[in-house]
């Protein structure tokens, strides 16, 4: 039998093939569920339990959804689920595989063994947004987690499941690096260089229908011409010249 690929061992670049067909799917569920996340990669890791890389599979995603509702959800072209509450369960994935619909799941026990778990295909990095400032109770917020942290957290969820990918998902600074939700790290644009290590998928959201920023307002294309790029950069900037490890899945809109 055939060891499982680690992600990192082979990645292969899938271009995407038909960007205006993407764009009206991602308006028209925009319109229709009016809280859609889109999830628009335009390049994958080949992982051996990872979402499929052979072209046949574009991912559209709902952020923390429940898997009650992944019949509704797949009426409309919706094929992955980011996040569960409070999971995953059994009965979450249970349904979820009843459904045929995939998920980015945080990692837990019953995810890296429960008989449904085919339907997992990446983990997620815990904390949603962690460049932002936390926070600490009482109406009160703290720094950002430190950028070395994240990256060590990856590098523990990786350790556990290396065939599947690990995905971080930041805020809308990494678009409107003047931000104030990031609190004492407003700014600090180096952060994303640090914290992105070892992630496989990389997210960022912009809240462009409901944002007052002139920024990223109403600017619903936003990042989706980044391309594996090597540092984290304002999506108006030139890319780099050499390509990460890591993917950039620019816009993970929650409109």
């Amino acid at each position: 039998m055939t060891a499982p690929v680690a992600c990192e061992e082979e990645q292969e670049i899938i271009v995407q093939r038909n960007m205006r067909t993407w764009r009206r799917r991602l308006s028209a569920l925009s319109f229709l569920t009016g809280f859609a996340i889109a999830a628009a990669p335009v390049s994958t890791a080949r992982c051996a339990n990872g979402l499929p890389d052979d072209g046949s599979f574009f991912p559209i995603a709902v952020w923390l959804q429940s898997p009650t509702h992944a019949t509704e959800y797949r009426a409309i072209g919706v094929n992955l689920y980011l996040g569960l509450d409070n999971g995953p369960t059994e009965e979450q994935l249970a349904v979820l595989s009843a459904n045929g619909m995939f998920v980015i799941a945080n990692q837990n026990q019953v995810g890296l063994t429960s008989k449904n778990r085919g339907v997992i295909k990446g983990w997620l990095y815990e904390r949603d947004e962690p460049d932002n400032a936390q926070p600490i109770g009482g109406g009160r917020y703290g720094p950002c987690v430190p950028a070395a942290e994240v990256a060590q957290r990856v590098r523990e969820i990786k350790s556990r499941d290396p065939t599947r990918p690990v995905m971080v998902g930041f805020g809308q600074a990494v678009a409107d690096p003047h931000w104030v939700g990031r609190g004492s790290c407003t700014g600090d644009m180096g952060y994303y260089e640090i914290a992105r290590q070892g992630a496989d998928i990389v997210g960022f959201d912009i809240y462009p229908v409901g944002s007052d920023s002139p920024e990223v307002k109403g600017k619903l294309e936003y990042g989706v011409l980044s391309q594996n790029r090597r540092n984290f950069r304002h999506p108006s900037s030139s890319p780099a010249t050499s390509a990460s490890r890591s993917i950039i899945l620019p816009s993970l809109w929650k409109v």
